[in-house]
């Protein structure tokens, strides 16, 4: 199974955008920041990634302000098949309150 949990900040989000199909796509980008336990010693890890949301995940992706802490779920794969930087591909955003 290929699926991806991440929490983060949404920092940027580009103008929505039309497939020649029809379908809404919109990029952005977010920040994770993290602490993980690796070989017994805590680790901070913090980056951007970029992601993008198609179809009603577009539309959702967009009405959130920047700054939003949310949980993100989805895929890493290309945007296009012939790049081979990685893209996360949003599938479900789910609120983080109080944290």
């Amino acid at each position: 199974m290929h699926s991806v949990l991440l929490s983060g900040v949404l920092l940027e989000k580009e103008s929505r955008r039309y497939s020649p199909a029809g379908v809404a796509f919109l990029s952005a980008q977010m920040r994770h920041e993290d602490e993980v336990i690796e070989n017994n010693i805590v680790r901070k890890i913090a980056f951007e990634l970029p992601i993008l949301a198609a179809g009603e995940m577009a539309f959702r992706l967009e009405s959130l302000p920047l700054g939003e802490k949310v949980i993100f779920k989805g895929f890493l794969a290309p945007r296009q098949k012939k790049q081979k930087r990685l893209v996360f591909h949003i599938q479900s955003i789910e609120f983080l309150k109080g944290i």
